[in-house]
C-alpha cells in the first residue's frame, strides 16, 4: 500500500515500513493470482513469498513461452555484487540508473558477437568464477542506447510497455561491475563470499 506503516519503536525511521516486508528484483518471475482497485494492485507470488504490488511495477507476458524465456535466461549474466547500478541515461529514462540487486539474472545478447559464450559459462562453473569475456571489435562498435559498447556486456533489460505488457530493451553493463557470466558454483566458499558482500 502507498501509506507508510512506521515501526512502533522508531516511527521517524523512513527505511522501516511494516507494510513492505519483501521486494521483487528486476526481471524476477511472478505469478499473478488476483487484483483489486481496477487492476491497480496485483496479488503476486514469487519464489519465496507472496503479497500485493503496484501493477505499474509489473510487466505481463503474453503467454507461457514468453514468461519462461524471461524467467530463465539461456545465457545468464548474474549480479554477484550487493548492488549494481546501470549508468544514468537522458536518452532512455526507462532504464536509466536501473538498480540491480545481488541475484538479479539478465540475458546476455549472445547474437551480438560475444565469443564462445557456452564454453566460457561452462569453464566458469567448473572454476567457480565469473571470468570476463573479451569484447569483440564488432560488438564494441555497436551503439546501444546511444553509446558504444566498448568493455561492456550487452544485455536484455526487462521493461514494461505503456499497456502493461512485457518487452525487452538492450542495455550495457560495464565489465568492471561485480557480475558473473553464468551462475557461480554452489559451494560453501561461494556462499560465504557472497554473504560477506552484503555486510
Amino acid at each position: 500500500m502507498e501509506t507508510f506503516l512506521a515501526d512502533e519503536e522508531d516511527p521517524s525511521d523512513p527505511e522501516w515500513d511494516e507494510a513492505a516486508l519483501c521486494l521483487c528484483m528486476v526481471g524476477e518471475p511472478l505469478l499473478i493470482l488476483g487484483s483489486v482497485q481496477e487492476g491497480s494492485y496485483l496479488y503476486v507470488r514469487n519464489e519465496c513469498s507472496e503479497g500485493w504490488i503496484s501493477s505499474e511495477s509489473v510487466a505481463v507476458c503474453r503467454n507461457r513461452a514468453e514468461w519462461l524465456m524471461a524467467a530463465f535466461p539461456i545465457h545468464p549474466l548474474v549480479v554477484t555484487g550487493d548492488m549494481v547500478w546501470l549508468e544514468a541515461s537522458a536518452v532512455y529514462p526507462g532504464t536509466s540508473a536501473y538498480r540491480l540487486r545481488m541475484g538479479t539474472v539478465l540475458e546476455l545478447c549472445v547474437e551480438e558477437g560475444i565469443p564462445e559464450i557456452k564454453e566460457t559459462i561452462e569453464t566458469n562453473r567448473k572454476k567457480g568464477t565469473g571470468a570476463l569475456i573479451e569484447t569483440t571489435e564488432a560488438q564494441a562498435e555497436q551503439r546501444v542506447q546511444n553509446r558504444l559498447s566498448w568493455n561492456n556486456y550487452i544485455v536484455w533489460l526487462p521493461c514494461r510497455a505503456p499497456d502493461g505488457s512485457f518487452f525487452r530493451k538492450k542495455g550495457l553493463i560495464p565489465m568492471s561491475r561485480d557480475v558473473s557470466v553464468g551462475y557461480l558454483s554452489l559451494t560453501n566458499e561461494e556462499i560465504i563470499k557472497q554473504a560477506f558482500k552484503c555486510l
